[in-house]
């Protein structure tokens, strides 16, 4: 049985690191090294998705408010719709406004690197 060289544990079969002391083995001549995985929860793709969503949803909402309310004869009902569309707008505002003040950030941190 093979033993840590930093603690003297004895090393489990197939083990990378030491169970005791997290010392990482010395690989076997030949040996697979088996790849890591990316740090990030998700690709830039999701990151992406998700932005175009937030920037673009609200813009959905509040069509779908104004061609409900459009159509709507009941007064609460409207009024309902009137205060969605309203929410909607300010949400797609507040995103949009978040958005290029992100952009105008980066920009500037860009710029000011060598």
């Amino acid at each position: 049985m093979q033993h840590c060289t930093n603690c003297g544990a004895p090393r489990e079969a197939g083990a990378n690191f030491c169970g005791n002391c997290a010392q990482a083995f010395a690989r076997a001549p030949g040996a697979v090294v088996a790849t890591t995985v990316d740090d990030e929860p998700y690709g830039s793709e999701m990151l992406i998705a998700a932005a175009l969503l937030a920037v673009f949803m609200p813009f959905v909402a509040l069509t779908g408010a104004l061609v409900l309310r459009a159509n709507e004869r009941r007064p609460s009902r409207r009024a309902f719709l009137k205060s969605w569309a309203i929410a909607a707008g300010a949400w797609m505002c507040a995103v949009w406004v978040f958005a290029i003040l992100f952009f105008a950030v980066s920009v500037s941190t860009m710029s000011q690197m060598p």
